[in-house]
């Protein structure tokens, strides 16, 4: 886990010298970070050639329509959002994504 929104960008740009080496699967972003909120973790997520298709699940203690508008409003898309405390359907919408995620990245036709 990432305390910081200066520590998740670094760590996803790779200037961590830390950070393991390769993409993460999945990001689970909370928009309340100290020192970067989380918009600007996701602002470098979709602006990064090698992230942009990443999956980033928005987890927010926030009501769901102020958690999307905050993303909205900072012309932002996240792939699913969770709201604490989540439920049964909530996991479920979540591993939807991860599976649509999944087969589209292991098409025979996917880029590599």
């Amino acid at each position: 886990m990432i305390e910081d929104g200066d520590r998740a960008i670094q760590y996803l740009t790779q200037q961590d010298p830390f950070a393991q080496a390769g993409n993460p699967d999945l990001v689970i972003l909370d928009l309340n970070l100290p020192k970067r909120d989380g918009t600007e973790v996701l602002r470098t997520i979709r602006s990064t050639e090698r992230l942009e298709e990443l999956p980033v699940v928005i987890l927010s203690s926030s009501p769901a329509d102020v958690t999307e508008g905050v993303v909205e409003r900072a012309n932002l898309n996240a792939d699913c959002y969770l709201m604490k405390p989540a439920d049964v359907d909530d996991f479920l919408a979540l591993g939807t994504v991860l599976m649509r995620w999944y087969n589209d990245r292991m098409r025979p036709d996917a880029a590599s």
